[in-house]
């Protein structure tokens, strides 16, 4: 049985049209499904089942819409997840996972085993919501980059509430502030330049901390350099103004 995803929560009544980026989310995860033709098993990190869910009205039967077959906690062992393919092998195993260690180290385990019952199995890895050039290392040096396909699913916005969204990035605290490792700043830039294409850019931008500042600032050099192309989108209707704070 598939693991128990949290559904959708309704959106009707929330400020702001939030349908929006729920739906831009859900056609990207159906673009990834459905790039892979045939039977798919997907290997899913336990922290993002609840976020599927939260994407999808009914997450049972979308997916097997678009070809799965079969759904595995990254978490389980890799012998649980290959007597969940059945007994002939998938065509793709799908796996989608925080861009952290430790869920690398399991994705390996599972190609390692996969590839030992079915020799030539490829499989792709798509992290959320971005890619880590450190993880991309750890398959490498784990002697299963041949085999994997590396991907994105930007789960950057992901509505909860009807007045809260979440970018789902658990470790950007521990990175910016303690690492001193600064590409969490660009996942954040990329979530308000997404929400801004899709409500119209926002014409108050300020940052209250160092880390506020730099992505205000950033926000607001991609507006410059967008209108010097030409290419400004219109002022929003709905946002007068946002304000990040530094935690």
């Amino acid at each position: 049985a598939m693991p128990r995803a949290s559904q959708a929560v309704s959106l009707a009544d929330a400020a702001l049209p939030l349908q929006l980026i729920r739906e831009h989310s859900r056609t990207e995860l159906v673009e990834i499904l459905e790039s892979h033709a045939g039977r798919i098993l997907l290997v899913v990190d336990a922290q993002l089942i609840s976020l599927l869910g939260s994407l999808l009205t009914d997450s049972r039967a979308e997916f097997e819409k678009h070809g799965v077959v079969k759904i595995v906690e990254l978490g389980s062992e890799p012998d649980l997840a290959l007597a969940a393919a059945g007994s002939s092998a998938p065509d793709h195993w799908v796996f989608l996972a925080r861009p952290s260690v430790p869920h690398v180290l399991l994705v390996t385990r599972h190609v390692q085993e996969a590839q030992r019952i079915y020799p030539g199995l490829r499989a792709t890895i798509y992290f959320a919501p971005c890619k880590s050039s450190l993880c991309e290392k750890v398959l490498e040096h784990e002697g299963v980059a041949e085999v994997v396909d590396i991907g994105e699913l930007p789960l950057d916005l992901v509505p909860v509430e009807r007045d809260l969204l979440s970018m789902e990035l658990p470790y950007a605290f521990r990175e910016t502030k303690l690492e001193g490792d600064m590409l969490s700043i660009e996942p954040v830039c990329r979530s308000i330049l997404k929400m801004q294409k899709l409500f119209g850019v926002v014409p108050n931008v300020k940052g209250i901390g160092p880390l506020a500042k730099l992505i205000a600032s950033k926000i607001c050099a991609v507006r410059v350099e967008d209108r010097q192309r030409g290419l400004q989108d219109s002022l929003s209707t709905s946002i007068a103004g946002l304000l990040f704070i530094d935690r």
